[in-house]
């Protein structure tokens, strides 16, 4: 080694020729010119003896050649190996890749939202249970595909219903849904039979409620989820070491502490920290069902005489006075709850201290006569009954008002007990509502209105107050939140120019009747609703006795909208002209159309028999809302400011206040219960009144 570093320096530091080296060193020069070709220095190489596995050879490729799977053993047996299994096995492992299909398990690279791997983790450290008992149980594990940010949760066992209780806590704390799972071959998952994965009935429910897809990986291939499975000895080397643990509540509570750090620590794969790309993974998966799915144990079974239930493997007394009955039991991960009839019999606490507590309290609440008796009821199930009764004899609209005003709160809040809302969940509700809370009239997903939130809010305080009444609330939770702010529009109206406008606009038109009775204070349901068995043009009057109107998009007929709604108006001279015209017009529509005319009426679900008076050509009631249509588009024809048809009764009825015609008799002219409602609603002033007012106050101030 020596000689070939100093023929290799002599010739490139000192540029000495092969002649001088090998004079100057006593060696050949041959031997010289090897060393400066050699690419290293020389090695000493000790010839192979060869292996006793040598001759065996041959019969272990061929066993392999059939067999590629074939274990070591096996193969020793085969061929009759009597000598050591190491050296055979290493010749194994040595040999069956050349035999065996290729197997590689590339890098893959994940889009935001895309999936989140799945798998079980068992910490190898004893967690107290109570009652004196020990032992491990699983946690579930998940890592979002793009991010990494992991989600973990110990569950009571690896059975389907904690399984999927488990994943459902984890996906609602992320607050969005990936768009699939991917899981091993665990059998509460699903399992691979006949070369396909078959997941289970409860797993297919859940994702069907989620909207998303669970891909079970074939057995033997943890490469398909390495995510997950480093994340797992992630934890088994920097979560666990030097932890002890109260029990599972413990656990939990400290396991999300250290994964709130660990999701903000460099992630050398990625280059960043997960927290970093956690924003647009979330933004990329699906948002939270309406409704959550129905996870954890849900069994119902009629109480023995030892009055005992059985979850799993664990027995819960039971409230005696139900032997015989039966009993719904539902566990969840935290506490299981036995109920009889909707109300509750029975839970769980993780400690005596905290069951003894809990007694104690019953006790006191009873004695002060303010004890509410816990139940299973969910808001969707109180709400169904509260409207029962709340709109009882009420008008469909009416009806339908309340039924959209709460569709928020079933959405966000139906599943839940009614016993477990709190003034936070409104809180949240009202925000949900005012970010994202659209549904339909506009782009979905944007906010809703402040008047919209305020009447979700007002109808559920008023069903929360009657189960405070009922005994089944302590509090009503909702008066506790402020209302969203809300700055009613103010109402646009025509001036005397304006309507004298388009009332001279309007006269040429085919319905010129219908938009007097609009100028007129009636309502559209009411000019719609008019029938000519309600006119008397000799005694120049007009009874409203019923209105027709739109309630979910279809056309119904019902009792005018208040209680003074069914009244006799007198009719003017030029309505009385208009309505006599109109009339002749239709019945030359009818003479001329014969038979065909009003066949229309036969398709109208709503139609029991009358002649209405504004109707088409055809001699078929117009529509509400083409009604409404139409008098924006004679607006537009006649150039006049844009009211809506709404806008013209509060036109109408303002006119009557200036022209100095006493509330009251406004109030009952438009169908008013109460005259104070039309005077703050329907009576407004505009820029030109305040004119008339500056005038007057102008001839106070006058000094003779």
């Amino acid at each position: 080694m020596e000689d070939w570093a100093e023929i290799r320096r002599l010739h490139r530091a000192e540029g000495m020729p092969v002649r001088a080296i090998a004079r100057r060193l006593g060696m050949g020069r041959n031997t010289v010119r090897r060393a400066l070709a050699a690419e290293g220095p020389p090695r000493y190489q000790r010839p192979a003896k060869g292996s006793i596995v040598d001759a065996a050879e041959p019969g272990i490729c061929e066993l392999l050649a059939q067999w590629p799977d074939m274990p070591a053993t096996v193969i020793a047996e085969r061929i009759g190996w009597e000598r050591s299994l190491t050296v055979l096995k290493v010749r194994v492992r040595e040999l069956r890749p050349l035999f065996a299909p290729p197997d590689p398990a590339s890098r893959t690279e994940y889009r935001p939202g895309e999936l989140a791997q799945c798998d079980l983790w068992f910490p190898p450290a004893d967690v107290p249970l109570g009652a004196g008992q020990s032992g491990r149980p699983p946690v579930l594990v998940m890592v979002a595909g793009y991010s990494r940010v992991m989600a973990a949760r110990m569950i009571p066992s690896r059975q389907s219903p904690d399984l999927l209780a488990g994943h459902w806590a984890l996906i609602s704390g992320l607050g969005a849904v990936p768009r699939a799972l991917v899981w091993d071959n665990e059998s509460a998952v699903g399992q691979w039979r006949g070369g396909r994965p078959v997941l289970t009935a409860a797993t297919n429910a859940f994702r069907g409620t989620l909207g998303i897809t669970v891909i079970q990986c074939r057995p033997r291939d943890p490469e398909a989820k390495g995510l997950v499975e480093r994340a797992n000895g992630y934890l088994e080397t920097s979560f666990l070491p030097g932890r002890r643990f109260a029990g599972p509540a413990d656990f939990n509570a400290q396991l999300a502490d250290w994964l709130t750090r660990a999701n903000t620590r460099q992630h050398r794969g990625l280059g960043c920290r997960p927290a970093d790309r956690w924003e647009a993974d979330k933004a990329a998966m699906l948002e939270l069902p309406p409704v959550a799915p129905v996870t954890g144990w849900r069994l119902a079974t009629r109480l023995p005489r030892d009055h005992y239930v059985r979850v799993d493997s664990n027995d819960y007394s039971v409230d005696p006075s139900v032997i015989g009955r039966n009993v719904e039991i539902a566990a969840g991960l935290e506490e299981v709850t036995v109920a009889c009839q909707g109300h509750q019999l029975t839970r769980t606490f993780d400690t005596q201290r905290e069951a003894r507590d809990e007694l104690s309290r019953i006790r006191h609440e009873t004695n002060l006569g303010t004890y509410v008796r816990p139940s299973l009821e969910t808001v969707n199930s109180y709400l169904d009954g509260y409207l029962k009764g709340a709109l009882r004899g009420r008008r469909a609209s009416t009806r339908r008002n309340y039924a959209d005003a709460l569709l928020p709160v079933r959405e966000r809040l139906g599943t839940r007990p009614l016993q477990s809302i709190s003034k936070a969940d409104v809180e949240e509700l009202m925000d949900w509502m005012l970010t994202a809370g659209r549904r339909r009239g506009g782009k979905p997903g944007t906010g809703l209105s402040g008047r919209s939130a305020r009447l979700t809010l007002g109808r559920f305080s008023a069903a929360l107050e009657t189960a405070v009444l009922e005994g089944k609330l302590v509090r009503n939770v909702a008066k506790l939140v402020s209302p969203p702010e809300y700055i009613k529009r103010e109402r646009d109206t025509w001036s005397k120019a304006e309507v004298r406008k388009f009332l001279a606009k309007a006269s040429s038109d085919r319905l010129y009747a219908a938009w007097r009775l609009s100028l007129y204070g009636l309502r559209r349901g009411e000019v719609l609703g008019l029938r000519w068995s309600d006119i008397d043009l000799r005694a120049q009057t007009l009874t409203v006795s019923q209105a027709r109107v739109l309630v979910e998009y279809r056309v119904r007929i019902e009792e005018p909208k208040s209680r003074n709604g069914k009244r006799t108006l007198p009719l003017d001279d030029e309505l009385v002209a208009a309505l006599t015209v109109l009339r002749k017009r239709q019945l030359d529509e009818s003479a001329a159309a014969g038979a065909a005319y009003r066949s229309g009426l036969g398709g109208l679900e709503w139609y029991r028999g009358g002649e209405y008076v504004i109707t088409d050509e055809a001699g078929t009631p117009v529509h509400p809302k083409w009604y409404s249509d139409e008098f924006g588009r004679l607006l537009r024809r006649a150039g006049l400011r844009r009211i809506t048809l709404h806008d013209s009764r509060h036109t109408t009825l303002t006119l009557i206040e200036h022209a100095g015609v006493p509330i009251s008799i406004i109030s009952k002219w438009a169908g008013h219960y109460d005259s104070a409602f039309t005077q703050k609603t329907y009576v407004h002033a505009s820029d030109d009144d305040l004119q008339r007012g500056q005038a007057a106050l102008a001839r106070i101030h006058k000094i003779v």
